[in-house]
């Protein structure tokens, strides 16, 4: 029996990290991603293709690890400036009628409350189509912009979002869904008895309830995460209706799968009702050649340097001090608050790479990066997700690329529509409905 694929696109509102840096030079023409054009049309091809979702992270912190600056950070265009996403959702659920929204929202520093009345109020503007990304941040440069110092530790983090995703439930559930009753004749608006404070007092949070936004049509929104730690995995595992990674070959995918749906089952979840989906980079072309001539002028794009400010983000450790001729050290992993755990597995089974050797494996290799026509590329993606136990993909380009995601929708979707791979309609209405669908 064909498996059919989940399918999403994934970037931010904004310039790419990493990889992507320089991407606002390559605009395609009559888009600029500050303006809401863009966000709306992107989702519409989306629609069209029939994806599940448009997924948008988020940065809230112009970087000062590399250098101790942001100063290479603006002149190439690393995360910064990122707009706001949640507003974005609100722009995205006018221009559509069926695609799902899910916005990334961190629990580190935005009020469980004020979380939990935004994404029930962007459900009900959706009809239900709306997700939240829980992130917990990792940034020390985020912390300071709020008013703090730092970040409680990597795991610490976890242990807070758990506390404060159990408040926002209680909070989406203390209007019963029947509450609003809106009877003329009898002149009742709401009835009280389906009203509910929560009373809440855990040892981060507390409020008092109820939310001032009645049930949505989810009743809450579709719950995702991220992230490839073994707290990461155990927080989706217990938590999340979809979870996201990054991986590159298919050894690598199965055992990350395994992982979440063995976590997932350890708390008595069936090991199939949190998704899983991995991160791709497609480069498509007419023939084999033409694609991997777009793959090629694309890596000739990437600054090393960028690469380089990328990963100091995402240790939380300047690299630019270090020699690139030797292994990156171990205090570079020590006592960071960042995500150092996607870089430790480098240095697996004994293996000792340079720092240079591991951000050109970066620049080339970032994602599972499948190259070429439509058919090898859709070849590729009924095999990873059927040897990796994946139940979908998110597909990256800069925000700016919006030609080659629409290559891919006009391209490469009606390929595996033909196969069976995609649907080719909804038969839903709601985020949780094409998650669940199959």
């Amino acid at each position: 029996m064909t498996k059919k694929l989940h399918m999403a696109y994934f970037s931010s509102a904004g310039n790419g990290g990493g990889n992507k840096a320089g991407s606002w030079a390559r605009t395609t023409n009559g888009y600029d991603w500050r303006y809401p054009e863009l966000h709306q049309d992107i989702a519409r091809a989306a629609e069209r293709a029939k994806f599940d979702m448009v997924f948008y992270a988020d940065a809230l912190a112009a970087s000062m690890v590399y250098q101790n600056s942001y100063e290479h950070q603006a002149r190439a265009g690393i995360m910064m400036p990122v707009h706001d996403p949640i507003p974005i959702m609100g722009v995205i659920a006018a221009a559509t009628s069926r695609i799902g929204m899910v916005s990334t929202i961190s629990t580190s520093f935005y009020p469980p409350y004020m979380a939990a009345r935004v994404l029930s109020t962007l459900d009900h503007l959706s009809r239900g189509r709306m997700g939240w990304n829980i992130v917990t941040s990792a940034q020390k440069n985020a912390a300071e912009n709020m008013g703090l110092e730092d970040l409680p530790q990597h795991d610490r983090r976890y242990d807070i979002a758990e506390e404060y995703l159990e408040l926002c439930r209680k909070l989406w559930d203390s209007w019963e869904p029947d509450a609003l009753v809106m009877d003329r004749e009898a002149n009742v608006f709401a009835d009280p008895a389906k009203i509910h404070t929560v009373d809440f007092k855990g040892e981060h949070f507390s409020s008092r309830g109820p939310l001032n936004v009645s049930h949505s049509p989810q009743g809450y929104p579709v719950i995702a995460s991220a992230g490839q730690s073994p707290r990461a995995l155990e927080f989706a595992g217990k938590n999340s209706e979809m979870t996201i990674f990054i991986k590159r070959t298919v050894p690598e995918i199965k055992e990350v799968s395994g992982k979440i749906r063995d976590r997932a089952a350890a708390v008595g979840r069936d090991p199939k009702s949190c998704k899983v989906f991995n991160v791709i980079q497609p480069f498509v072309g007419e023939t084999d050649s033409i694609a991997h001539e777009r793959y090629q002028a694309f890596r000739e794009t990437i600054s090393a340097e960028s690469v380089l400010a990328s990963m100091s983000d995402g240790l939380g450790y300047d690299l630019s001090t270090l020699d690139r001729n030797k292994p990156i050290p171990p205090e570079a992993f020590e006592g960071s608050n960042a995500m150092p755990f996607a870089f430790r597995s480098y240095y697996q089974d004994g293996k000792t790479p340079t720092l240079g050797e591991i951000a050109l494996d970066i620049t080339a290799n970032y994602h599972l990066t499948p190259v070429g026509t439509p058919e090898h590329i859709v070849d590729i993606l009924e095999e990873v997700a059927r040897e990796g136990d994946l139940d979908g993909y998110f597909l990256e380009y800069a925000i700016t690329d919006y030609a080659s995601f629409v290559e891919f929708v006009d391209r490469v979707v009606p390929e595996a529509q033909r196969r069976g791979l995609m649907r080719s309609d909804y038969t839903g209405t709601t985020l949780r409905h094409h998650l669940n669908e199959f």
